[in-house]
């Protein structure tokens, strides 16, 4: 199965749950588990919504600008240049040789 056809899948669920949910609300009335249901089942569409808006690459493919996964950016173990540090103040020091 590719990635829009469970997207779509599960989007039919969902709106399987909605029928389901309103035909309780109907049963059981305005309580508090039906409306904590009715607004899981909101929060569970709003996610695949977003699923769908976003371009998810195919396995091996590197990943978009934009598409909302975070690039890795790695940081060297190595010494830093002293001298980005030389005219620096200490933090609650204040400015060094006073």
């Amino acid at each position: 199965m590719s990635t829009g056809e469970h997207l779509t899948s599960a989007g039919q669920h969902v709106a399987a749950l909605r029928t389901i949910t309103a035909g309780l609300r109907h049963a059981m009335g305005d309580t508090v588990d039906v409306r904590r249901l009715e607004e899981d089942v909101r929060r569970v569409g709003a996610d695949l919504e977003l699923l769908g808006h976003r371009g998810h690459p195919q396995p091996g493919q590197p990943p978009q600008p934009g598409t909302g996964q975070q690039d890795v950016v790695y940081i060297p173990d190595t010494e830093y240049d002293p001298s980005l540090w030389a005219d620096a103040d200490d933090e609650g020091i204040g400015h060094t040789g006073r």
